[in-house]
């Protein structure tokens, strides 16, 4: 059994364009707090690793603070390992900030858009082998997806096999890594650890593969209403059958909410108020 955090899209140092100087400059405070919450629940969960499925940050303009806070956070926790998958938004590239950040030893980073294996040995309670599978956006589009027609191997399929991967399930035509659920459940893995979509999360199980979206774990705006956080999951695995229970822990420090208001016999700005 081992257990672990699937997060994605929080988009440290986003510019937050909608708000003035003084409230995007709180938003971006309380995204470093919301993922020093996120390390802190993964403590107290006991997790073995931390998934994050891209766009860790927003973009290239990166700020020291944040930086340090990470690697900070990342280190604070030196028997989890945290596997990132770069997304659209954080691309990796030779002079990213994932090439300008001194990362601890528990933590990788996939760097190529061809598809990558990374194995850990005793992992968990019962000291299980767990590979995870993934790949790094390296520009803001992504037109082809590095799974299509991916197997799992049958040497490793008594082992706990994860796609860490940012991507997008739902449309066939888009630049951010087309992906069908189809090809997650035929390649063999036993959880899809998804990022890119930030809206409600929710993992759905097709044959002996449990996958889905963690959502935004931070929202951005009104277009990421409701609760918003990650799943904390415990997952075993017996004669080749994985077994999940996925929990959704809301994370956030803000939630925008959506009201229809009926504004019936409203006829100033006053009433409207």
């Amino acid at each position: 059994m081992i257990k672990f955090v699937h997060c994605a899209d929080l988009h440290l140092d986003s510019s937050f364009v909608s708000e003035n100087a003084q409230k995007a400059s709180v938003r971006r405070k309380e995204l470093r707090e919301t993922f020093g919450r996120m390390i802190e629940s993964a403590k107290d969960f006991l997790a073995d690793i931390v998934l994050i499925s891209g766009d860790l940050f927003d973009g290239k303009n990166i700020t020291k603070d944040t930086t340090d806070l990470i690697v900070s956070l990342f280190a604070s926790f030196p028997e989890c390992k945290f596997i990132i998958s770069p997304g659209n938004h954080d691309f990796y590239t030779p002079d990213s900030v994932w090439n300008k950040i001194s990362f601890p030893e528990n933590v990788f980073v996939f760097k190529s858009e061809e598809f990558e294996k990374i194995t850990l040995e005793n992992v968990g309670a019962d000291r299980e082998k767990v590979s995870i599978y993934g790949y790094a956006f390296t520009s803001q589009n992504m037109e082809k997806s590095p799974i299509r027609d991916f197997k799992v191997g049958e040497s490793d399929k008594d082992d706990i096999n994860i796609l860490c991967a940012h991507a997008d399930i739902f449309s066939r035509s888009t630049n951010y890594c087309p992906m069908t659920a189809r090809e997650i459940v035929d390649a063999g893995f036993d959880y899809g650890a998804l990022g890119h979509v930030h809206t409600d999360g929710k993992i759905v199980r097709e044959k002996d593969t449990w996958y889905g979206y963690s959502g935004s774990l931070e929202g951005q705006s009104f277009h990421d209403c409701g609760e918003r956080g990650a799943f904390f999951v415990t997952l075993d695995k017996k004669e080749g059958k994985a077994q999940c229970r996925c929990e959704f822990v809301p994370l956030a420090k803000r939630v925008y909410i959506c009201e229809d208001i009926d504004l019936s016999g409203s006829v100033s700005h006053e009433d409207i108020l």
